[in-house]
């Protein structure tokens, strides 16, 4: 990535390091990822990644759509799903996390 700013897609993406692993230790602790206009304006995403049985990252499942589409409600059903559905994946593909 370098050492200088990070491109920016829009006004939301991150363009510091710092913001950048801020995001990604979020991303760890909620187990999954949210983009709210951060690469295209006006559309919204939920991902979260499929293991395998090295715990590897083989794979990601996600949700995307128009930003209006994503109320509060709503957005809370769609990372439930999108976790539960990388977590049903993932243990198909041998992967059993830790306890």
């Amino acid at each position: 990535l370098g050492r200088g700013p990070l491109a920016s897609a829009t006004e939301r993406t991150p363009t510091t390091h710092a913001e950048l692993d801020r995001m990604i230790a979020q991303v760890q602790a909620r187990g999954c990822a949210w983009s709210h206009s951060g690469f295209e304006q006006g559309v919204n995403a939920c991902a979260a990644a499929v293991r395998d049985g090295l715990g590897q990252v083989i794979a990601a499942i996600s949700v995307v759509g128009p930003e209006s589409r994503f109320d509060a409600q709503t957005s809370i059903g769609v990372e439930s799903a999108v976790i539960g559905a990388a977590r049903a994946l993932s243990q198909m593909f041998g992967h059993r996390p830790e306890s």
